[in-house]
């Protein structure tokens, strides 16, 4: 048979099997008429961080991992992306806006994707944490000033470094630089320098993840009594 024969031939194989599965998945209520997904696959319809521009298309086998989700994502968004998760509804828990950031949460969306009858998902890609937010208290008059350790988790599935750095003079940190271990939590300890008078301050740590780039941001609600 000639090659263009062959080709022919294969795309017709082709469409019968997927009209099959089409037609399978519609007498089980599994696809609308007008859908035409492959019975181990599903779509994640991605948008931007705000929620109000589709930008991609991720297409995965069925127990895909978040691995899988991750590397797919960034080879759509292209060069210099940033992905911290991806953020969901989960209607089993009364329309909850849940957030994928490792495998065990990965799971949970993967679960909420499986009981979507069309198989398909809209999810907002987050290319940063939210702020994490720190009251301390602390005294005035103190002579050498006071230390106070805080701590960051990591949610990753491996270990990460971050990079430290700290806004103003009233704080300073010794670390430069942690290594958390995966799904643990780093500890910072905060020098702040002496303080006469009472007062309020907003001070904010800055942790950039090594590789990925992605900054984190503690934002430290420091009061002197």
């Amino acid at each position: 048979m000639a090659p263009d024969l062959d080709a022919a031939a294969a795309d017709v194989a082709e469409a019968e099997r997927l009209l099959r599965i089409k037609e399978a998945a519609e007498a089980k209520g599994d696809a609308p008429a007008e859908g035409l997904v492959e019975e181990d696959d599903f779509e994640f319809v991605v948008f931007d961080t705000h929620g109000d521009r589709s930008i991609a298309v991720v297409k995965l086998k069925k127990e895909a991992t978040w691995a899988d989700m991750k590397a797919a994502l960034l080879g759509k968004m292209g060069d210099g992306a940033r992905v911290y998760g991806v953020r969901y509804v989960d209607p089993s828990q009364g329309g909850k806006t849940c957030l994928a950031r490792n495998e065990e949460e990965w799971q949970a969306c993967w679960a909420v994707a499986s009981a979507e009858k069309d198989r398909e998902l809209e999810v907002d890609v987050v290319k940063s944490p939210p702020v994490k937010p720190y009251k301390l208290a602390l005294k005035a008059n103190a002579a050498k000033g006071e230390k106070k350790k805080i701590y960051y988790p990591n949610v990753y599935d491996e270990p990460v470094t971050f990079k430290v750095a700290v806004d103003g003079d009233t704080m300073s940190i010794k670390e430069k630089e942690i290594t958390v271990d995966r799904n643990d939590k780093g500890a910072i300890v905060l020098r702040f320098v002496p303080t006469e008078a009472p007062k309020e301050e907003v001070i904010m740590v800055k942790l950039e993840e090594e590789g990925s780039g992605i900054q984190h941001t503690v934002k430290v609600n420091a009061s002197w009594a």
